[in-house]
């Protein structure tokens, strides 16, 4: 995994405003469902490249053991996971850090659209390499 990059920092600002854009017009309180979909729009809209749920392989010892989906994975380099929950709790952030890790990410995001100021529902990581 290769250290996160100001082309990476820039890309997460990116991801964070066309997020304050859907929370912007639709508000806290919908489900997750809907923000993934008006996400996916904005960053459409922006020109920027994204999938939706991205398998992300549990390879132990050389063995593929399982998979996990990641809600988005942005510009190839950014790990999204959209919430619409009442609090982000540590095992969420372990969720995303590791999501991250074992898909090579360099950076990941916690977008949690239920909150009244989307910043406040904002977690980043930049798993080591």
């Amino acid at each position: 995994m290769r250290q996160q990059t100001t082309a990476d920092a820039d890309l997460v600002e990116r991801i964070i405003v066309a997020a304050e854009t859907v929370h912007g017009t639709l508000g806290p309180g919908l489900r997750q469902s809907s923000y993934d979909i008006c996400l996916g729009m904005e960053l459409d809209k922006a020109g920027i490249a994204f999938q939706r749920n991205v398998p992300v392989p549990l390879i132990y010892h050389g063995a593929e053991l399982g998979r996990f989906y990641a809600d988005m994975v942005v510009g190839g380099e950014v790990t999204v996971t959209i919430k619409s929950i009442d609090e982000i709790l540590p095992y969420h952030h372990r969720q995303v850090f590791t999501y991250t890790k074992l898909g090579g990410c360099r950076a990941g995001l916690i977008l949690n659209f239920n909150t009244v100021h989307l910043r406040d529902g904002l977690w980043r990581c930049c798993p080591a390499s």
